[in-house]
């Protein structure tokens, strides 16, 4: 039998289900570990449309345990993170062979089964092998995928930039940044953002979208730069256009990067990285880790399936 965390009508329940099996092209993980992220909070709490009685979770690496047909063998026993959206296959970017951007994907978690479980069932092309890195730096690979991205805009090492927010996606934003050599971004605390200069910035970077911080944005990127949309607010958020316009403001937003090129960033990264990697806890503590009222916007948290992988915290210090 397989544990899995489900999002029930009546909230979240963990079940014993039978083990898994692959289909045509799938693989079957056994997940050693899987990260804490906002999305999962906001799918515990209902505050995100999840398809009803699906396991939650999108952060995950573990061991391929078992191959579908069509699968080559050499997949048995690869050590292996997940990319979490599963490619329609019909959109004109799966057809040119682009499945990391397809237009259409199913997210793990929301709209299939997702990897707060023993075991995840995934197509081939979500399995990406890890190489030397731990199994819970290889669950970190979405994170830094999604931090990637900033780099994939064009924006020149020399700008002046500002990032909003001092959480997880701030952090790792900030550290993805000065790794590509830019040296003037500055993290900003939601408490520190009235004391930022107007019309200062050549690049602000939101990473927990809101009516405050999109109108400091605004207020503190010079005419003519550049605001880049990072998060995924779960309700609507307020833009002033006609400050955009006054100010020739670019909006562009920041997804993905390519998520080899994140396994690849972290193997550089590794005693950067390992600041902002927190506990990772049995999955049956998932009340206190999804919905208790204190979560550690500094650090990811991580379920450990595999009780070899639980580890306490580390300190995690402040980037300015």
């Amino acid at each position: 039998m397989s544990r899995a965390l489900l999002r029930e009508p009546q909230g979240l329940i963990l079940r014993h289900r039978p083990v898994p099996s692959p289909a045509l092209g799938e693989v079957v993980i056994r997940v050693a570990v899987a990260g804490i992220c906002r999305t999962d909070i906001a799918v515990a709490r209902g505050e995100l449309p999840q398809v009803s009685q699906h396991v939650v979770g999108h952060e995950s690496a573990g061991i391929v345990q078992a191959v579908g047909e069509g699968v080559d063998a050499r997949w048995l026993g690869a050590r292996v993170a997940v990319w979490p959206f599963a490619s329609c296959s019909r959109c004109a970017r799966c057809l040119s062979g682009e499945t990391q951007r397809c237009q259409r994907p199913a997210m793990l978690g929301i709209a299939r089964d997702g990897a707060f479980a023993d075991h995840l069932v995934v197509h081939v092309e979500c399995v990406f092998e890890v190489g030397a890195l731990s199994l819970r730096e290889a669950a970190y690979a979405e994170p830094v995928c999604a931090a990637l991205s900033v780099l994939d805009l064009g924006l020149s090492p020399d700008l002046r930039g500002v990032i909003l927010g001092d959480n997880r996606i701030a952090q790792l934003t900030a550290l993805v940044l000065q790794s590509a050599g830019f040296l003037q971004v500055k993290v900003c605390d939601v408490t520190e953002m009235a004391s930022l200069a107007s019309d200062h910035y050549d690049f602000c970077v939101e990473s927990n979208a809101s009516d405050e911080v999109m109108a400091v944005a605004l207020r503190v990127l010079r005419p003519g730069a550049t605001l880049v949309l990072k998060s995924r607010a779960p309700h609507p958020v307020a833009l002033d256009v006609r400050i955009v316009v006054a100010k020739s403001l670019h909006l562009v937003g920041a997804n993905y990067s390519d998520f080899s090129a994140a396994i690849a960033w972290i193997a550089r990264n590794r005693d950067s990285v390992a600041p902002l990697l927190g506990s990772a806890v049995a999955l049956e503590l998932f009340s206190e880790a999804l919905l208790g009222s204190s979560h550690n916007e500094a650090q990811k948290r991580f379920f450990a399936l595999d009780p070899d992988e639980q580890t306490p915290a580390v300190a995690s210090p402040k980037m300015k």
